[in-house]
């Protein structure tokens, strides 16, 4: 067995007939193909009808994880299929509006940054195969949009059965 290297990432190829690079999911076609015409030697090559596989690799779009949560701290997460997470960093945001207003929006400004470039990581590492690439289901996507407006209505119902309660 020859030294074989990823010709994105440079680590080294395990297995020669390796159809991706099992570091960072480069696809090694090129390797694939030229093994399949070697083993196929004399009966395909000739008529140049050597069959090649293609492997679909997927992956995540870093930009889009950060658009997300720029647009909606925390969506950027769930794009990544970490929804706890997200729901934590939501509620973080929350808390950081409100500690913000009293410290002129710093805090928000903060974990904005913090959400968006969290997001942006997790997404780069799925692609780098460092880290399984995961995808939020349809119901999982509806729960989070909906978990903090219905979060929000039931404490505002709070606050005003008590403000009714204590100045009626």
């Amino acid at each position: 067995m020859g030294n074989n290297f990823c010709s994105n990432c440079g680590e080294q190829v395990i297995r020669e007939d390796a159809a991706i690079c099992y570091n960072c999911g480069y696809r090694l076609l090129e390797n694939f193909e030229n093994d399949q015409k070697e083993s196929a030697a004399g009966s395909d090559v000739n008529s140049g009808t050597a069959q090649t596989k293609t492997i679909i690799v997927e992956s995540k779009s870093p930009f889009a994880a950060i658009l997300l949560s720029a647009i909606y701290p925390g969506a950027g997460q769930l794009y990544n299929k970490d929804i706890l997470k997200g729901l934590v960093f939501q509620l973080g945001y929350f808390f950081s509006i409100i500690f913000g207003i009293v410290l002129l929006f710093i805090p928000t400004l903060i974990a904005w940054i913090l959400i968006v470039w969290e997001a942006y990581s997790v997404s780069d590492k799925m692609n780098r195969g460092q880290i399984p690439v995961a995808s939020p289901t349809a119901g999982e996507i509806i729960f989070f949009i909906l978990f903090w407006p219905i979060i929000l209505i039931v404490l505002i119902g709070i606050f005003v059965l008590i403000a009714i309660t204590l100045y009626i």
